[in-house]
């Protein structure tokens, strides 16, 4: 099991609510991929993988079935946490993170400190560290089970950790609708993804509640950096102009190293500019992107790059053109990342999974924004 320790490196909150999507936060999702979608019924008749690994820090986890919305209100969603926490064969108390008409979500983590993920990856450290300082996101199930893009729990809960207006009626009804989260998602996109209606069915986030631990995270010994470039306009120097802007952002927050853009071009992929047989990239805190370099053709993120060079998060569309790093562009390249129109892969940076870099399809801009990786 990986558990690590090291110095927690302090981040601003964003601005803004990361949570939102580009022109509406209803009901559709930022990611039209499929994945593994929890199943519901008792986990109990289930041939479940090795339980996880017991830790001295609290676990949080997705179930690993799902629930319609009257289920019954917070004592039966802790229930419901609790009968998933015993058939994993993981310690200790466990509540749902779900707010009400008179309780917040996050004021039922307080008193608890250091949180990690089933397989052991770091999620947070204090209680208020899980809206906006999150590390690797939620996104196993008590097994440890990657959950998949289709997973999106029940949440009643607004992008900063207090009740949401819509929750079920407290959980008690199947008709009008609450916010669900997106469990792939940093910042606080975990929390807030899209709302749902009440009749149909969702997993729960469950987090251990009795141990106060504190959780510190490493950066690795070899490492090269990512980050986003923001408020993007292309222009006519296509991605010679993107990679002068990576390298203008780290030179101006003190990064050492030479940068360029994670872009294709008609005839190479993105992935192509880099070396793969050298140290993977790392977040501002320490977070790795991907596990391995030669895991970048790939797109699977383990987490979202979220950061831009000077440590400001946020949750914004990313040029991609591509649907992975590794491969050719499908939708278009921007004119050689010359134009500001037409249709063109994106990812976010608030996501993780295929959904960081190529996820869906929209527009080239203006105010995009790529990825920036170190040679």
């Amino acid at each position: 099991m990986l558990l690590v320790a090291s110095v927690l490196v302090a981040c601003d909150p964003p601005a803004g609510d990361p949570g939102s999507m580009e022109g509406s936060t209803g009901a559709q999702d930022v990611s039209s991929t499929s994945g593994t979608t929890a199943s519901e019924g008792s986990t109990a008749d289930m041939d479940p993988p090795q339980p996880p690994t017991p830790t001295e820090y609290n676990v949080v986890f997705v179930t690993s079935s799902v629930v319609r919305a009257d289920f019954g209100g917070l004592e039966q969603a802790d229930e419901i946490c609790m009968q998933h926490a015993r058939d994993a064969g993981l310690q200790g108390t466990f509540v749902a993170w779900l707010s009400t008409s008179t309780t917040d979500a996050l004021s039922r983590l307080h008193g608890a400190r250091g949180w990690v993920r089933t397989d052991g990856r770091p999620f947070a450290d204090e209680a208020d560290d899980v809206i906006f300082d999150s590390f690797y996101p939620p996104a196993l199930d008590e097994y440890g089970v990657h959950v998949g893009l289709d997973a999106r729990p029940w949440s009643g809960t607004r992008f900063d950790g207090s009740r949401d207006e819509d929750t079920c009626e407290d959980w008690t009804s199947q008709t009008a609708w609450a916010v669900r989260g997106t469990p792939l998602g940093g910042v606080s996109r975990w929390i807030v993804g899209i709302r749902g209606v009440c009749s149909e069915s969702a997993p729960l986030y469950c987090f251990g509640s009795d141990r106060n631990v504190p959780l510190e995270v490493n950066m690795p010994t070899e490492f090269r950096r990512v980050f986003v470039a923001n408020n993007v306009t292309l222009d006519e120097n296509g991605r010679d102009g993107a990679d002068q802007r990576c390298q203008q952002d780290a030179d101006q927050a003190g990064m050492p190293g030479s940068y360029l853009a994670l872009l294709p071009t008609e005839t190479s992929a993105a992935a192509d500019r880099f070396d793969l047989t050298g140290p993977t990239w790392v977040r501002r805190d320490g977070v790795s992107v991907w596990e391995n370099a030669t895991d970048l053709p790939g797109g699977d993120m383990l987490a979202p790059v979220v950061f831009d060079a000077n440590g400001a998060k946020s949750g914004t569309l990313v040029l991609g053109g591509a649907p992975s790093p590794g491969d050719l562009p499908t939708e278009g390249t921007c004119e050689d990342w010359t134009a500001g129109e037409g249709d063109i892969l994106v990812g976010r940076s608030d996501m993780s999974g295929t959904a960081g870099y190529g996820g869906q399809v929209s527009t080239c801009g203006p105010d995009r924004a790529f990825y920036c990786l170190e040679q």
